[in-house]
């Protein structure tokens, strides 16, 4: 009950009004962070879908250089057995066979710095 004053129904009446103030502020808050986690959520979605892009596409060049590579070893092995058919004797024939055996190793190597699947 209030006295003559009325003092404590004033009391009352500032604290339901702070009361509401912080709850509203409260409120603001939790929005404003709400909306600022979904644009973090949004950037970084787009910033996945971006490098995603990137490494398919990174993916594709590897894989065309590893068949085009596959495709040359494969040809130059070809016409070094013709050479060699051809011209046994020859004493290039064995500078040949060593050329292709190091184009070889070469090839071998860059494949395994460039694996087919990466460790995840």
């Amino acid at each position: 009950m209030a006295d003559a004053t009325g003092q404590p129904s004033a009391d009352s009446d500032a604290a339901a009004r702070r009361e509401a103030g912080l709850k509203a502020a409260a409120d603001q808050l939790a929005a404003q962070r709400t909306a600022e986690d979904e644009a973090t959520a949004t950037t970084r979605l787009d910033e996945d879908e971006a490098l995603a892009d990137k490494r398919t596409a990174e993916d594709r060049v590897l894989a065309s250089s590893r068949a085009r590579l596959a495709s040359a070893a494969t040809a130059v092995q070809a016409a070094t057995a013709a050479v060699t058919d051809d011209a046994p004797d020859d004493p290039h024939t064995a500078d040949l066979r060593v050329a292709v055996a190091e184009l070889h190793a070469a090839l071998a190597e860059h494949l395994d710095l460039a694996p087919d699947e990466v460790p995840a």
